[in-house]
This record gives C-alpha cells, structure tokens and sequence, in this order.
C-alpha cells in the first residue's frame, strides 16, 4: 500500500497550495507512475476487508451485551474501506486523460485528497470502548489496544480542519493532516493485524459467566462428560486471576496519553513553522522571559508532587489533610 503511493508520488502529498496548472503539470508529467501507483495501492486496499472480519469476530467473543459495539466497528470499518478506494479511484480518473482541463484536473485531485477521517475515528472509538468494558477473566485484547485506538481518534482529529487550510500543518499536504495520520493508520493495521491473534484462544466464554477449555470441548455426538471428568473445567470468574491488567484508572491513561499527544502535535507545530522562518524565531526568543518560564515549571512540577501527596495521603483516610 505504502510503496503504491510512493511510487505515485502521494508521499510527500501534493501541496493544496498548488496552481491548477501546476497540478495538471504534475499529472501530465508522471502519468504512468501514478497510474502504476494508484493500482499498486488499491491492491494493497484489500487487506482491509479480511482485516475488519477478523476484528469483528474477536469482538463478539468479549460479551453478547457488547455486539452492539463490534457491528458499529463492522459498519465503521465498511464506510472507512470505501473512503479508502473512492477517492484512489477520483485520482486515477486524474490521470486517465492527460490533456484535460487543468482546472478540472486540480477539482478531481482535490476531491481525492479532501476525505473524511470520522468513520476511521469512530470505529476505533468502538473498539476501544469494548475493550476497556471487557472486564471477564481473559480479555480477549489487550488493554493497551484500547488506549492505542483511543490515540488514533485523537490524532485524527485535526484531520477535520483540512477545508479551511491550503498551507501549514492543516493543510491536506501538512504535518497534522498528512504525515500523522498517515503514520498513525499504518501502525494501526500492522497493530490490529497483530491484536486480535495476540492473545490466545483457548479459553471460549459460555454464557453465565462461566469458562471451558477449548481443547477439551466434545462434539454433540459425544457422550455428555460427568461435572467430576478433569477433561472439563467450570469454574467462576473470580477464581482466575487477571492478567494483563494496565495499573491505575483507565480514564487518567486516556488522559495521560492525549496530553502527551497533544504536547507531540504542538511541538511538531512549533519545529514546522521554526524550519520555515528561523530568523523571525530568533528574534523573538529576545522578547521571552526566562524567569516567567522557570517559575512556570516550578509551580506545574510542585503542582503534580501535591496531587501524589494529596493521593497519598487520601488513601490514608486523611480527607482533611488531602484537601489541603
């Protein structure tokens, strides 16, 4: 998928700044490759189908209250594979006639390029969601796997923005819309490829709250296994200790990780608008206070060593001495 585009020259994107005619020129110059590119792409598109069966079928195994949620990944999954094609199908008609109209060229590149990220957000949203509620005695994700999708909505957010930007970071061809997102998806699918067959499945979940062994599970034809048999094993869900449990609440590391995030997306801001104009940041690092900025990082590092205190101190059963 990734060598398609970079064989098309998707990567680095087109800039959205571009004239009609230097899109048309862009076309007209790499016809070929990009046609090349483009069908070596849709190929790699395929995966995607196989990928969201297999994520659906391990969310139905978590709870039947929670089907609900892996459908929602189903149809989500469905929606995000034809944003997927459509607009890879828009660029290869930009490439089908060569001597078109430049600004009908430049109508159809955009069209390509200007896609919406929701239904990618919302179906890791739903994945998430079921795995933090999966709480029987083997989860069938990992937990880490909800905190990763829950990284990818948040990175793909500022995708929404890409209609009103042609330059800088939330412009179609910008840090913020382009090369995190695209990171992001491409970890994503070998991550998920690698998820849903990362824990093992011996253990199948019975209704009732109540587990069996896979290996030792009879067909109908056979005679029914006495409950003394050591072939079957029922037994309650608290009996098995939990594993693979993440320490701490789950929403203080969605908390956690979106500020990390968004700290990562302002610095990757100030490193792209730096690398542009590094005179005018030089200038202005004259104007910046360094004693503000140190008592500002005093007063947030004290800040978190009294919340650890104060958390401390409160599972101590001292409320009053906590509050202070």
């Amino acid at each position: 998928m990734f060598v398609g585009l970079l064989t098309a020259g998707y990567i680095p994107a087109v800039p959205a700044d571009y004239s009609a005619t230097e899109v048309a020129a862009f076309y007209r110059d790499g016809t070929n490759l990009i046609r090349l590119g483009i069908v070596l792409t849709l190929i790699g598109f395929m995966v995607w189908g196989p990928l969201i069966v297999v994520i659906t079928r391990q969310m139905l195994r978590i709870r039947p209250e929670q089907k609900a949620l892996a459908y929602l990944q189903f149809g989500a999954g469905l929606a995000a594979w034809q944003f997927l094609l459509v607009p890879l199908l828009v660029l290869a008609a930009a490439t089908f006639r060569p001597e078109r109209n430049p600004e009908v060229k430049q109508a159809l590149h955009d069209l390509g390029w200007i896609m919406p990220f929701m239904p990618f957000v919302l179906q890791s949203f739903a994945i998430a969601l079921a795995v933090l509620l999966d709480t029987g005695p083997t989860p069938v994700f990992p937990r880490w796997l909800a905190y990763f999708n829950l990284l990818e909505c948040f990175l793909f957010l500022p995708a929404m923005l890409l209609t009103f930007f042609k330059t800088g970071p939330f412009a179609y061809h910008g840090l913020l819309v382009f090369w995190v997102p695209l990171g992001v998806f491409g970890l994503w699918m070998l991550v998920m490829a690698w998820g849903p067959t990362g824990r093992s499945s011996a253990i199948s979940s019975w209704p009732g709250g109540l587990t069996v062994s896979r290996a030792c599970m009879l067909p109908e034809r056979s005679a029914p296994v006495q409950p003394s048999s050591s072939a079957v094993r029922l037994e309650a869900p608290e009996s098995h200790p939990r594993t693979g449990h993440v320490p701490g609440a789950a929403g203080v590391w969605v908390l956690l990780l979106g500020e990390m995030s968004m700290f990562g997306l302002f610095f990757g801001i100030f490193m792209d608008a730096r690398a542009g104009d590094r005179e005018l940041f030089a200038r202005s690092q004259q104007n910046l206070s360094v004693t503000i900025g140190l008592v500002n990082t005093v007063v947030l590092l004290a800040s978190s060593l009294f919340v650890v205190q104060g958390v401390r101190v409160a599972r101590g059963g001292e409320a009053g001495r906590a509050s202070r």
